[in-house]
């Protein structure tokens, strides 16, 4: 699995790249080399601009749906056999991972993504 990097990160690697460039003495002894480092700062790059939803494990992306659907945490407990701690549990790191405040939000995401069905 791809590691996500925060924008840190990124500035760290281009930091790297720029110092190997201008031959900084500290670069020399460093196994990064330009070419490296920027492909490096691609691939942070592109794992930051991946849709939020495409970073939920698949027990937290079905969770998310149950949520999005309008599931309690605790109809969610019951209909996948788990205790409504460990749901909760999974609904936080939900939010937290997709940068939500509220369960509202996650809804209007889901919404405006088309990750609901609706019977008709």
């Amino acid at each position: 699995m791809r590691r996500r990097c925060s924008p840190p990160d990124i500035a760290f690697v281009v930091c790297v790249a720029t110092a190997c460039s201008s031959g900084a003495a500290w670069a020399e002894q460093a196994p990064a080399t330009v070419a490296v480092a920027e492909a490096l700062a691609l691939g942070l790059q592109s794992a930051d601009s991946e849709l939020p939803h495409k970073r939920l494990t698949d027990r937290e992306f079905e969770i998310f749906l149950m949520l999005a659907s309008g599931e309690s945490v605790t109809g969610i407990a019951e209909r996948l056999s788990l205790s409504v701690k460990t749901a909760s549990t999974h609904k936080t790191h939900i939010l937290e991972k997709m940068k939500l405040g509220s369960i509202a939000e996650l809804v209007r995401y889901a919404l405006e993504h088309g990750l609901l069905d609706f019977p008709t």
